[in-house]
């Protein structure tokens, strides 16, 4: 089971989110908090695997809460964390401090079910981790890989959609809270967060290279050295620039180079 912790300042908002939950007999509803306070003292008293943590609320806020669980707790009993705010701009510095995931009120059924699938995944990850296991395993009551694999996203281009084929997208990035997917015909504005993107894109070959951008392996002319120490990825022909890489990503993003 899913111990599974809700905290948000909003009675609704929460009543919301344990219907959502209630469709889902592997998740376990251990508690609520209103505060940020009160996430951190549930967070240690109850340790539950997942935190459903507002931003916005009394006390202190989500992204306190967080810092302040992570420097209480040792990495291996840090909850899992999806963040559910009516505040999109906070999602970089959601991501910044290790958030699995990143929800947009009001949450709809078939974005918590995305987000509950990244959780399983971690879960099953962590707990093999543990057995001293080099690899992650189908568990029988695991649902098997999904079918159809995404093939293009949906893209925005003035008032009518457009399909844009994965294989033509080199970056997709975030610039002022909103989300484009750099192409060799040009830039288009998509419609989910990034991390609703990284949540179903194939992995490889997109990967995250940083807290606001996704890029195609593919389309990688060189990963090298930047300004200061900082690390940045060349894009090949005929794109061109660059995108600047975490340095705290570059040793798994070189490992697939």
């Amino acid at each position: 089971m899913i111990s599974t912790l809700i905290v948000d300042d909003e009675p609704l908002a929460r009543q919301r989110l344990c219907r959502l939950l209630g469709a889902h007999s592997d998740v376990s509803l251990v508690g609520e908090a209103e505060t940020g306070g009160e996430a951190v003292a549930a967070c240690l008293e109850l340790r539950p695997d997942l935190i459903l943590l507002d931003v916005n609320m009394p006390d202190c806020d989500g992204l306190e809460a967080l810092s302040e669980i992570s420097q209480k707790l040792p990495e291996g009993l840090r909850p899992l964390v999806i963040f559910v705010t009516a505040h999109e701009e906070h999602a970089l510095s959601a991501f910044d401090l290790e958030a699995l995931d990143f929800m947009v009120k009001p949450v709809s059924a078939l974005r918590l079910e995305r987000a509950l699938k990244r959780v399983r995944l971690r879960l099953h990850e962590r707990s093999g981790s543990q057995r001293g296991m080099g690899e992650t395993q189908r568990t029988p009551d695991e649902p098997p890989e999904r079918g159809d694999p995404v093939r293009h996203l949906v893209a925005a281009e003035g008032s009518r959609l457009k399909r844009v084929p994965l294989a033509e997208i080199a970056v997709i990035e975030v610039r002022d809270s909103l989300v484009f997917a750099r192409t060799e015909s040009g830039e288009y504005r998509l419609s989910e967060t990034l991390a609703e993107l990284e949540s179903h894109l194939p992995s490889p070959p997109f990967v995250r290279v940083s807290r606001s951008a996704l890029i195609h392996l593919d389309w990688i002319a060189h990963l090298e050295p930047g300004f200061r120490g900082a690390w940045v990825v060349r894009l090949r022909a005929p794109l061109e620039g660059e995108v600047s890489v975490a340095r705290r990503r570059v040793t798994a993003l070189r490992a697939m180079l």
